[in-house]
C-alpha cells in the first residue's frame, strides 16, 4: 500500500467590474437557454405523447443537433443573445439534452 499526498489549490479571483457584468450576464443568458430549451422539450413530449403512432409520419425530435440549430435561429431573434460568446451559452443544451 502506498501513500498518497493529496493537495489543494485555491485561487482567489479579482475581475474588474466590466468582468463581473460580463460573467452575470453570461450566467443570465445560460439560464434563458436552458428555461427555452427545456420549453421545446415538454412541447415535444406533450405533442409526441397525443399523436398517435403512424406508420411513415415522423415524431417531432429535439435532439442535441436539432436543439443546436434551434438555437442559432434563436441567437438571430434575440439580439441581447449576442453579446455573450456562443459556446459557452450553447454548452447549456448539452445539459439539457
Amino acid at each position: 500500500m502506498t501513500d498518497m499526498t493529496h493537495r489543494t489549490l485555491t485561487y482567489r479571483l479579482h475581475p474588474t467590474p466590466a468582468k463581473v457584468r460580463l460573467l452575470a450576464g453570461t450566467a443570465d443568458a445560460s439560464r434563458f437557454v436552458w428555461n427555452w430549451a427545456v420549453g421545446l422539450l415538454r412541447e415535444q413530449w406533450d405533442i409526441n405523447r397525443h399523436r398517435p403512432a403512424v406508420k411513415g409520419q415522423r415524431k417531432v425530435n429535439y435532439a442535441f443537433f436539432s436543439l443546436g440549430k434551434a438555437f442559432t435561429q434563436l441567437r438571430k431573434d434575440t439580439n441581447w443573445l449576442q453579446d455573450y460568446s456562443r459556446n459557452n451559452v450553447a454548452r447549456t443544451l448539452k445539459a439539457v439534452e
